[in-house]
């Protein structure tokens, strides 16, 4: 518990870096704490998890690497793209992850009214960013698919886990899709930050330390 105590502590001087060197336009600062923020929470998750889940760890550790390519997302296309992709195989290790809480046999018919809201979205986004996405309109669709697809995942796991062990990871999940539609319509739309990227990292980390704690609970 004083380890995982000391790891949040350190997020949370991460957290505040970062947060102070995007209002301020400190680059030093963003780029010194970014790379910190998600190795805190895998120590917080290493030391509160019972049963350490790799696929977890592995998940985090993808997530890590899109942080330190998208520190270049303003000056090089190849950065998004390898940003993109390593988020996105991050997340096809947190759906394995999930499914293996319920499998499929664990689902029920009713499931896909609730899968309704996520298609909506996906529409929406893309109706949105269709015309901006260009060159990465093919990558952004499919890390858009995974990413909600992670979700969907996220809320199947109700049929087998209750209580934090349920809620804090899906609403994780739900917390990673506002941030990263909000750096979608950033980066294509309106090619500048909204609030200085302030609300897309605080609903990054808050994203991944959901789901790191839920799998710790």
């Amino acid at each position: 518990m004083i380890v995982a105590i000391i790891f949040l502590v350190g997020l949370a001087i991460a957290t505040a870096f970062n947060i102070a060197g995007n209002l301020k336009q400190i680059r030093p600062m963003v780029v010194a704490s970014k790379p910190l923020l998600v190795p805190c929470i895998i120590g917080f998750y290493i030391d509160m998890a019972a049963v350490v889940n790799p696929l977890i760890i592995i998940a985090l550790a993808f997530g890590c690497g899109g942080d330190v390519f998208l520190l270049w997302k303003k000056t090089s296309e190849k950065a998004v793209l390898f940003g993109l992709l390593s988020f996105m195989i991050g997340h096809v290790f947190y759906i394995i992850a999930f499914a293996g809480t319920t499998g499929f046999a664990g689902w029920q018919w009713w499931f896909a009214l609730l899968v309704i809201p996520y298609v909506l979205v996906a529409f929406l986004i893309f109706t949105l960013l269709k015309k901006d996405f260009g060159k990465m309109k093919a990558p952004a669709t499919v890390y858009m698919g995974v990413l909600l697809a992670m979700s969907v995942f996220a809320l199947s796991r109700g049929f087998a886990v209750t209580g934090p062990g349920f809620w804090l990871v899906w609403l994780g999940s739900l917390s990673f899709i506002v941030s990263d539609a909000l750096l979608a319509v950033e980066q294509f739309k309106l090619k500048h930050e909204i609030l200085n990227h302030v609300i897309v990292m605080a609903t990054y980390i808050a994203a991944q330390l959901l789901i790191a704690a839920g799998f710790a609970a």
